[in-house]
């Protein structure tokens, strides 16, 4: 051949490949192919195209450009085992993504299963989420939702409690003894206080009211002692163990008391007062002439500052049962507290709020509003890799956001720095501009220094992106 053919000679551009399978007399449409999915050139002349390595995917960048362009690292939540893909794959429901494996690792490496007390609902996420404190781990899957993945503590009896996040069961709650009484239920949450019930000296008068007992293993409070009236007696001495009996010669004990000890032909009815059901409890079985009313705690969730009442009170959606800064024998306002910013609750009678999760932001819904409704998915060119926020953040000038990226991801993958000869000036886009509007942007720039002079504004364009752009 001679010099002057081989001059003729033109190599395929950069974004393409010479297929070797075309003669050279071929056109260049023909003889040179455009990269396919997932690879890209950046170099003229070449008889292949380049694999994006796993770990990573092809953007929607030109074929031409180099790696760090063309190429991305997947984002949070995600991997990809194999090389020249278009997208990273998504770590499942019930799983998390691990961020100590590499995001080339295949799915039981770079994906692991939510351990013990743990579940996950959602896809593409860096954790799991432990069952809070007062509840355990059910057996359900751990793909499953919080209400069904999570149960709380058993309250019957003398109940249980759970002080600690991510717990496959409840701990029993501790009993008062015979003598001692509760003075702190602890809810769900943490276990019962005891104290020893109030003993009285023996001169103290049967007829003024003062003292305690506890006469049984359990979860009750010390009980005032009987105190009797003017057509009783004291029959039987109180102690701490047990209460004073008031024997009486009528049909029926007065009012406030029960016949504790029916009559018979040689002894008096005998009388106990009734049991008042206090604020912060409830009362579960009523009273008769011949028994005593019957109290139980309010569950969680719930508050009551009124005594005898039948049952307590939820607090309501929008809010949650503060039990660390209000009894349940507090008021509402004390009891109960609105959920924190950035956080919502559906339902009535919760510990706590739920945050809106990460990729989403709070609106300005009511916070009783349902999940759809109290949080929003970031809108384009925007993102956020925490929970609980009350809005998105914008991806800056310069920068274009990565739609091939979750919403949730840090901003270091969210969004990416405009290549060579592209410019954005503005934050918040999905997109940088091409540098060939470089001359409109001369053309309109006076106009917006003027603008920007009489606002007082910043210009929009920089002369930074300017100098870029037209270099």
């Amino acid at each position: 051949m001679s010099q002057e053919n081989a001059d003729a000679c033109v190599m395929c551009v950069a974004g393409k490949y010479r297929d070797m399978d075309q003669p050279a007399s071929s056109s260049e449409s023909v003889a040179c192919q455009t990269c396919g999915t997932g690879r890209y050139q950046d170099v003229a002349g070449q008889t292949s195209c380049v694999q994006c390595a796993a770990g990573k995917f092809r953007t929607s960048a030109a074929p031409s450009t180099s790696e760090d362009v063309a190429c991305s690292a997947c984002g949070a939540g995600r991997y990809q085992d194999l090389a020249g893909q278009p997208s990273c794959l998504k770590c499942g429901v019930g799983k998390y993504r691990d961020g100590a494996a590499n995001a080339s690792s295949v799915e039981p490496i770079a994906c692991r299963v939510c351990g013990a007390g743990e579940f996950q609902p959602a896809d593409s996420q860096v954790s799991c989420i432990k069952c809070a404190v007062g509840k355990f781990r059910t057996q359900e899957p751990a793909s499953a939702a919080e209400s069904t993945a999570c149960r709380t503590c058993d309250e019957s009896g003398a109940g249980t409690f759970q002080d600690e996040a991510g717990q496959m069961q409840c701990k029993p709650k501790s009993t008062c003894p015979a003598g001692e009484g509760q003075v702190v239920s602890g809810g769900v949450t943490a276990d019962r206080q005891c104290a020893l019930c109030v003993r009285i000296n023996a001169t103290h008068s049967p007829r003024e009211a003062g003292g305690t007992w506890s006469g049984a293993n359990d979860g009750e409070p010390c009980k005032p002692l009987t105190t009797c009236k003017d057509d009783e007696y004291e029959s039987a001495v109180p102690s701490t163990l047990a209460d004073r009996d008031c024997s009486t010669h009528k049909q029926t004990c007065p009012q406030g008391h029960f016949t504790f000890t029916t009559p018979t032909p040689t002894t008096d009815r005998v009388c106990h007062m009734l049991t008042v059901c206090v604020a912060g409890r409830y009362q579960s079985i009523g009273a008769t002439d011949l028994s005593d009313r019957q109290c139980a705690d309010c569950h969680s969730g719930r508050f009551q500052d009124q005594e005898n009442q039948l049952s307590c009170i939820k607090c309501a959606a929008g809010k949650f049962r503060n039990e660390q800064g209000g009894l349940a024998s507090s008021t509402e306002p004390v009891a109960c507290s609105a959920c924190d910013t950035g956080r919502y609750q559906t339902l009535a009678g919760q510990l706590s709020c739920d945050a809106c999760a990460e990729g989403k932001f709070r609106t300005q819904k009511p916070a009783s509003a349902q999940e759809a409704e109290a949080c929003n998915v970031c809108a384009p060119g925007t993102f956020q890799p925490q929970s609980g926020q009350l809005e998105c953040t914008k991806c800056a000038r310069g920068k274009y956001r990565d739609e091939n990226k979750p919403p949730f991801s840090p901003e270091s993958a969210a969004c990416v720095a405009c290549s060579q000869s592209r410019f954005q000036p503005a934050p918040g886009h999905v997109s940088c501009l091409n540098c060939a509007l470089a001359s409109t942007v001369r053309r309109n720039r006076r106009l917006q220094m003027k603008k920007s002079l009489a606002n007082r504004a910043a210009p929009a364009i920089s002369n930074q992106t300017l100098a870029r752009c037209l270099a």
